[in-house]
């Protein structure tokens, strides 16, 4: 289907149970020196792609000028025992859409996280590396 404003295809996505680019969101937390890890929701999507959870690991090179790895990296790249759990719990759910009961659990979940484990609402890499190079 397709249609012509975000607001159409958000009554389409919440009449069908889920939750749709009005809960557009994007946090990286800081897993260890120059390793972060990013959640998004509904951050990527087109009129004809309904919003999707993901997450992503990333290692910064030795100067934060770009990603010696990233992607789909959690496995190899998370050390903080907290991150992983998170992963492990929604990894299930990567490249899904969330029903509203899924999405609050996801918010409480990142709220958690926020608690314990330094954080920035953003994706950009010089965002990031200056976020990174506060705590090294």
């Amino acid at each position: 289907m397709r249609f012509e404003t975000v607001k159409e295809h958000n009554k389409e996505i919440n009449k069908r149970g889920f939750v749709g680019y009005e809960g557009k969101l994007v946090i990286t937390f800081r897993d260890r020196k120059k390793v972060t890890f990013t959640i998004h929701y509904g951050e990527y999507g087109q009129l004809s792609q309904d919003p999707h959870f993901s997450t992503s690991a990333q290692e910064f090179n030795i100067n934060r000028t770009d990603y010696d790895t990233c992607g789909q990296a959690q496995q190899s790249l998370l050390k903080n025992k907290t991150l992983k759990t998170f992963f492990e719990k929604w990894d299930k759910f990567h490249l899904s859409k969330l029903n509203f009961k899924q999405y609050d659990e996801l918010i409480k979940d990142i709220d958690n996280l926020k608690q314990t484990i330094p954080y920035i609402e953003s994706d950009n890499l010089t965002d990031i590396a200056q976020f990174d190079r506060k705590y090294s």
